[in-house]
């Protein structure tokens, strides 16, 4: 195929431009280069942005080289949950449960998901069945538990689907 070859070619034409307009600059390789990466949200940064940090914050997100920083996710999520931001709110609960804040809070992890479900998230009405399926944060609720993965499911939750077939 000729396609390859000509992207090939481009690519290294292109490669070969860049290498001959940067030889001669001089590269800082000192240890004191500042390398990383450290991201502050705005003042005024929107709730969006503040639940993406956060949610960066959570995962690592490597293309900005952030490091896991639980707490600090955490103050992010709670930022934006505060305007109302459900993937916020359903992140926080997923934190709460997770113990990755240094103990499990099953009761505040099972609150966030309220808060959610009961402003509309998919996600948020599966993962309180989920909570009332196996009584973290509240007591052992099967019905309640079904109910809900139901709920979800009608709305097109896979996770719900799933989980109903394994509620016993």
């Amino acid at each position: 195929m000729w396609i390859p070859v000509v992207i090939g070619a481009a690519v290294g034409a292109v490669v070969g431009l860049v290498i001959s307009k940067n030889k001669d600059k001089k590269v800082n390789n000192s240890s004191t280069a500042n390398t990383s990466y450290k991201p502050t949200p705005k003042q005024s940064a929107t709730p969006e942005e503040k639940y993406d940090l956060g949610k960066a914050y959570m995962y690592y997100w490597y293309k900005k080289e952030i490091r896991v920083n639980y707490q600090k996710a955490y103050e992010l999520l709670s930022e934006a949950a505060a305007s109302n931001h459900v993937g916020a709110m359903v992140e926080l609960g997923n934190l709460c449960k997770s113990g990755d804040l240094g103990k499990y809070r099953y009761v505040e992890a099972k609150g966030w998901y309220e808060k959610a479900a009961n402003l509309g998230s998919v996600d948020g009405i599966c993962k309180l069945g989920y909570m009332y399926h196996y009584g973290l944060g509240t007591i052992n609720n099967k019905a309640k538990a079904k109910e809900l993965y139901e709920t979800a499911a009608k709305k097109g939750s896979k996770e719900a689907k799933y989980r109903l077939l394994y509620l016993k």
